[in-house]
């Protein structure tokens, strides 16, 4: 069968073991954890840690692996090899060398997504009673001490990488590398990325849906990781310190 046929179905193959390895199994059992994470914060983001940075560095692996066939491919049989494999995983992924400017970049797009979430918010008051009270239902992850406050951004640091790199800079890859237009590449990656966060009920999902949206956006016109994950390991360390003094704050 002919490498450009095969290519599709090598992406949406890897895409979903993934996604299923990664992923799945913590938006399934997530609703029974919850009572656990609010009684003891501190361990729960310690044992996210424990398990997230195993992923990723497995995860880098397999992209490094895959991309490295890739480029053998095309300089063996490049007639048959996939042209948009190959070259540099971590640029094609969106993993540019990291740069101080990074930070300010990041910051600006912290900014951005808290004037959207704003914008959200308000037209969000529009909604009947009933709708404002749905909004209220929902998981709220509270730290309770400002002793965990570092280690909310550590949590915020890793997560931040985890999630645009899997969510933004391989799906949004993947889907465009078979063809998928950008528009439903980003619609495909928020939509998964918010349902990951229907535990926290209806207004954490529309939350992550509108930061999907942004973050795929930019990722689509800047290809780079780093000011997305500065700006979600911000969102998620302010909106956790919040919890501190706003009894009402939700991530």
């Amino acid at each position: 069968m002919n490498q450009l046929i095969l290519s599709p179905i090598r992406n949406l193959l890897e895409m979903t073991l993934l996604f299923a390895n990664f992923y799945l199994p913590g938006m399934l059992i997530q609703a029974r954890d919850l009572d656990r994470t609010a009684e003891s914060p501190g361990r729960f983001m310690v044992q996210a840690l424990l398990t997230a940075l195993p992923q990723l560095a497995l995860f880098l692996y397999v992209l490094w692996l895959r991309e490295r066939r890739g480029a053998t491919e095309l300089r063996t049989h490049p007639d048959q090899a996939d042209p948009r494999s190959g070259g540099s995983p971590w640029q094609r992924f969106g993993l540019g060398r990291f740069h101080p400017r990074d930070l300010a970049g990041g910051a600006l797009v912290f900014a951005g997504a808290l004037g959207l979430l704003l914008l959200v918010s308000l037209a969000l008051r529009l909604l009947p009673a009933s709708g404002r009270e749905l909004l209220r239902e929902g998981f709220r992850f509270r730290l309770g001490d400002w002793r965990l406050v570092p280690l909310a951004l550590a949590f915020g640091v890793v997560t931040g990488y985890r999630e645009e790199l899997f969510f933004r800079g391989y799906l949004i890859t993947r889907f465009t590398d078979m063809g998928v237009p950008g528009a439903a590449a980003v619609a495909a990656s928020c939509l998964l990325f918010a349902l990951g966060h229907l535990y926290q009920g209806l207004a954490g999902f529309l939350t992550a849906l509108c930061l999907g949206v942004l973050f795929g956006v930019l990722f689509l016109r800047s290809r780079n990781i780093h000011h997305l994950a500065v700006a979600h390991a911000l969102y998620n360390t302010v909106v956790l310190a919040a919890t501190l003094w706003l009894p009402s704050a939700t991530q």
